[in-house]
């Protein structure tokens, strides 16, 4: 039997967005706390919360590999979901 981990409300998230297949932009959403460091490293700047940022996806040697939408949701909503 294969054992499964539930994540918890509180561990940080980060997922590509774009929808399967070809599409005319990329989208990365990350959320949670503590996720910040991530998206800098990936956008070279924090875009304001809850809001859909454009610009560069960098690889770990900061070179820009692609463009596209990055969203970033920075602690859990009232109701208790992530972002």
């Amino acid at each position: 039997m294969r054992r499964v981990s539930v994540p918890h409300p509180q561990d940080p998230i980060a997922a590509i967005a774009t929808a399967p297949g070809r599409g005319a932009v990329g989208i990365v959403r990350v959320s949670g706390r503590g996720i910040a460091p991530l998206l800098v490293a990936l956008c070279g700047r924090l875009p304001a919360p809850r809001q859909a940022a454009y610009g560069p996806f960098k690889a770990a040697d900061g070179q820009a590999i692609d463009q596209g939408l990055a969203l970033w949701f920075p602690a859990a909503t009232n109701r208790g979901w992530p972002g």
